[in-house]
């Protein structure tokens, strides 16, 4: 008999939690369904400014940034030829993502990630401050400005070894940072040519 209070109890805590995580989850469906309502309802140069920042946080981080060489442009022996693939194979193993490859990096991907919360919440809630836009400006910017710094300071320095070399991926930098530049132009546009309407 003791211990029927108890049981009570628990289970009275459970049924509680269980409420809280249905009435959590509920919530959560709630915003996402108002955030993508919100979304579609942006016009044509948000919703640019949108996808552009999306290709940076995706392809800087699944897509390698750096690919490797090993090899010369004259007649090597075999086993030389072997070597080089060899070494060739074990350096893009340890090829990198922009993300990944050094703290400006992350910065960068996390001013990408930023912008695109930022253009959602708004989407969201519609903010009138003039603050609102410098942001949008100014997280593709940084994003566009971290992605030229991961140029000079991103990929490793093989001018000692005469037969390897290393050069940017079209996927994992140069499409990113075209993406990062055109958002940053999507996003400083309504200030420098406001349109007509406006």
């Amino acid at each position: 008999m003791s211990n029927e209070p108890a049981s009570n109890s628990a289970q009275a805590d459970t049924q509680a939690a269980q409420e809280a995580a249905q009435q959590a989850v509920a919530q959560a469906r709630e915003t996402a369904e108002r955030a993508v309502t919100s979304v579609r309802a942006l016009d044509s140069g948000r919703l640019a400014y949108l996808g552009c920042l999306a290709v940076v946080v995706l392809f800087t981080l699944i897509f390698d940034m750096a690919a490797f060489r090993v090899g010369t442009d004259y007649a090597v022996s075999e086993t030389t030829a072997q070597a080089q693939r060899v070494a060739e194979a074990k350096l893009n193993s340890w090829a990198y993502s922009a993300f990944s490859s050094s703290l400006w990096g992350k910065l960068m991907w996390f001013s990408a990630l930023g912008g695109l919360g930022l253009m959602i919440w708004s989407a969201m809630t519609r903010p009138s401050q003039a603050w609102v836009q410098l942001a949008f400006i100014g997280t593709a910017a940084l994003s566009t400005l971290m992605l030229m710094l991961l140029y000079l300071v991103g990929f490793p320095d093989l001018s000692a070894y005469s037969d390897a070399s290393c050069r940017a991926t079209l996927l994992g930098y140069w499409v990113p940072l075209l993406a990062a530049a055109a958002a940053t132009g999507l996003a400083a546009k309504p200030i420098f040519f406001p349109s007509p309407s406006a």
